[in-house]
């Protein structure tokens, strides 16, 4: 269970860049990234096959809705009293509680809250079965759980049914760029985003790369 992010929101936002013209495919967690996201206008789809996690976010959601920010279950403080004992988790929850303290960041994501819809499912079956609705995606470091089991098989997958490119923020996705990308970039399947694309000092190796349709290959491979 997941009650805050560890990961950098403002570099999710950064490589992401949501805009009001947006459709972005989340993994929902504990919230953190899709109201994050959310605040810049975009309509978001949160996943996440846990139900736990899809009701820690709508309550959270409600909590804001009410203006009940740091109060009982509050937008900021709606959690057990568990992870502020673990330390790594209560530093996980003070640095996001840091990130959303800002009054307009607020307001922002207040107006935006009926942008937001929550699915409980597996993510790589709504990732696939709503292709072509979403053109970006917010994929933290999710792997797939079912055939084809490797991340670069599963968006090979996804290719042919595109009818846009999409961008994809990946928590791990240096790793995965190292692994799959030397391979797949001359195909065109996976094209890097260069201007997003850097390593960290953190123990995340966030990355950005473009899931390309086969039309954009071919256009790309002409001569």
């Amino acid at each position: 269970m997941y009650y805050a992010t560890n990961e950098d929101l403002d570099d999710i936002v950064k490589r992401l860049r949501p805009c009001p013209e947006d459709i972005i495919l989340a993994i929902c967690g504990s919230g953190d990234q899709v109201f994050a996201l959310a605040q810049y206008g975009p309509r978001v789809i949160a996943v996440d096959h846990n139900p736990e996690q899809i009701t820690l976010a709508k309550q959270r959601a409600q909590a804001l809705a009410r203006d009940n920010l740091n109060g009982d279950y509050g937008f900021c403080t709606h959690f057990p009293q568990e992870p502020i004992s673990d330390p790594l988790r209560g530093k996980d929850i003070k640095s996001r509680n840091q990130y959303f303290e800002d009054e307009r960041r607020y307001e922002r994501i207040k107006e935006n809250l009926d942008n937001i819809t929550f699915i409980e499912g597996n993510f790589f079956e709504v990732m696939e079965r709503e292709v072509g609705k979403y053109n970006k995606v917010y994929l933290s470091n999710a792997s797939p759980t079912a055939p084809p089991f490797r991340l670069g098989q599963r968006l090979g997958q996804l290719q042919p049914k595109l009818t846009q490119r999409v961008l994809i923020y990946e928590a791990n996705g240096e790793k995965t760029i190292r692994q799959l990308g030397i391979r797949m970039v001359p195909n065109g399947i996976i094209e890097e985003d260069q201007l997003n694309h850097q390593l960290t000092a953190k123990a995340w190796q966030p990355a950005s790369y473009y899931l390309l349709p086969i039309t954009a290959r071919l256009q790309f491979n002409k001569p």
